[in-house]
């Protein structure tokens, strides 16, 4: 007479096999949330751009880059939409490593990208057409290379380096910063 039933093994396979299905499952979605909030991160990102850009454009910056010169405008200077605000999806911006380099290039303006947030998470001069995934930076060794604005000011050895080319603090370009709120370097 035969039993009716499954036996130990049988469980067991069926067990293992939907253990395995349920990993790569598992696998898949944290990479899509992770993809998802890369893609916040980016987008946020872009929403500053933006915002600088307009900034920019308008009559409300005292100064102007000349040719061998960096205009920085800080996140902090730069108002955006209450649903993006300062935080990214690792946390929030750090506002004094956080800003907008724009340099005038034969007529044009191109817009270097310098981020930082409380988790380590950052973004170091990358240009605004070349903002992707790829581009954002997890490793706070990298990540400390991130010059803040205070460094940039005080510190005489602080330099920011961009498209290979050193830019430092230009105090005589700055008269006032605490009214003009935004900050020019002269390529050294």
């Amino acid at each position: 007479m035969k039993k009716k039933g499954f036996t130990i093994i049988e469980l067991l396979a069926v067990i293992m096999i939907i253990g395995v299905i349920s990993l790569i499952g598992i696998i898949a979605i944290d990479r899509y949330v992770e993809d998802a909030e890369k893609d916040v991160y980016i987008n946020n990102i872009k929403t500053f751009t933006k915002a600088a850009k307009d900034l920019y454009n308008s009559d409300k910056l005292a100064q102007e880059p000349k040719l061998d010169e960096v205009l920085i405008i800080p996140f902090s200077l730069i108002e955006v939409d209450k649903s993006v605000g300062y935080v990214s999806p690792y946390g929030e911006y750090i506002l004094e490593s956080s800003y907008i380099a724009v340099t005038r290039i034969n007529e044009k303006n191109t817009y270097y990208i310098i981020a930082l947030d409380e988790g380590g998470i950052g973004l170091n001069g990358v240009v605004e057409k070349d903002l992707s995934r790829k581009e954002i930076l997890f490793d706070e060794s990298k990540t400390d290379k991130i010059k803040s604005l205070v460094d940039l000011e005080y510190n005489s050895e602080a330099y920011l380096m961009i498209n290979g080319v050193k830019y430092k603090y230009s105090s005589e370009r700055n008269p006032h910063p605490e009214t003009v709120k935004t900050m020019i370097l002269k390529e050294i």
